[in-house]
């Protein structure tokens, strides 16, 4: 992962915080909530004047004023940690700034050297690359199937497909949506093409999302693996998949883990 890369998603971390900590503190009630426990009762006391050294009782009767009361507190709280979290993150952008980008070693290597070195990532000119591809026919959509669109736009075809393409998004992995790969005069169309940038491999991604289909097991999952092992493409290899059913859907904690593991 590039340097530059994390440098910004710490400073829209910092943005966040610091557009919470302005909003947080246009609207203020003055003073704070005190809460005691008299005699196992429990009595909450306005802190608003200093000639008060309790503060000014509160009766149930004014529980709106309570509740925002203990809610500035605890935003108080929140702004207090935020400010110095932002204050420690600057530093760590100023130090990142100074530092040499690991990826861009490689880059710097004379011609000769390049030829005894493995790289351990690829750079965005590769990835660039990896994505530029002849143009293709893309494979349709049926008129009355359901539009499923993840948030970059990209129509897809089901749930668990919108999640997979925002994970690929929000952790920024390569991916190619359903390039058609031919074997044996047959036209398949993975799922994804994704591309490790740790290790610049790719791979067939694909999910079976039907599995108490049969007739969608034969067809489609059984075929795909046999037409796939004649290009070279096996599961332990190249090909990444996964699995569910109607009764046994994946959730998106399991996705998240599952393509970290495979592809950085």
């Amino acid at each position: 992962m590039r340097t530059s890369y994390i440098v910004e998603i710490i400073e829209k971390y910092c943005e966040k915080l610091s557009e919470f900590i302005n909003k947080k503190q246009t609207s203020r009630i003055p003073g704070s909530l005190s809460v005691r426990n008299e005699k196992g009762i429990v009595r909450f006391y306005w802190k608003n004047d200093p000639a008060k050294t309790n503060g000014t009782y509160l009766p149930k009767s004014k529980i709106n004023t309570i509740k925002a009361l203990a809610q500035q507190d605890y935003d108080d709280s929140v702004i207090n940690c935020s400010k110095k979290t932002v204050i420690e993150l600057q530093k760590c952008i100023k130090l990142l700034s100074r530092c040499q980008d690991p990826e861009d070693i490689y880059d710097n290597l004379s011609a000769i050297r390049r030829e005894y070195v493995t790289k351990t990532s690829i750079s965005a000119t590769d990835i660039e690359k990896w994505k530029t591809r002849p143009p293709y026919r893309k494979l349709g959509f049926a008129f009355d199937e359901r539009v499923i669109v993840a948030r970059n736009g990209l129509r897809v075809r089901s749930k668990t497909e919108e999640i997979i393409v925002n994970i690929f998004e929000d952790l920024r992995i390569p991916y190619i949506f359903e390039y058609p790969i031919t074997v044996e005069d047959e036209r398949l169309y993975p799922d994804f093409l994704v591309l490790n940038v740790r290790t610049g491999k790719e791979y067939v991604y694909e999910h079976f999302g039907r599995l108490d289909d049969e007739d969608y097991v034969d067809k489609s999952f059984l075929r795909k693996i046999e037409l796939y092992a004649k290009k070279g493409i096996i599961s332990g290899k190249n090909l990444v998949m996964t699995f569910e059913s109607r009764k046994h859907p994946l959730n998106e904690e399991y996705l998240m883990q599952f393509i970290k593991e495979h592809f950085l």
